[in-house]
């Protein structure tokens, strides 16, 4: 199975056994909120996950065509689930 081990406005890193190539276009989706975003990305960094299950890759992907609301909706999902209370001036 695929993880998400870090997520961006930009992008994000992805633990999985599918070994892509640097520089591969592939196809993300992705389901926050119960809102699904689809976009294609860029494989930037494939490497073997260090530390992590044999046989497990990890791959860092630059979203290239993400609809305009992902980013916002990725924000609200970041504030709510990782950085809620720690910043009370944030405005979402």
């Amino acid at each position: 199975g695929e993880c998400v081990a870090n997520l961006s406005v930009n992008g994000m890193y992805l633990r999985t056994r599918q070994v892509y190539p640097e520089g591969s276009r592939v196809m993300v989706q992705i389901t926050l909120h119960e809102e699904q975003i689809t976009t294609e990305s860029r494989v930037v960094h494939c490497q073997p996950d260090e530390g992590g299950s044999p046989g497990m890759w990890s791959v860092g992907l630059q979203f290239l065509a993400a609809p305009s609301e992902a980013g916002e909706l990725i924000r609200r999902f970041i504030h709510d689930e990782v950085t809620y209370g720690m910043d009370p001036v944030w405005e979402g």
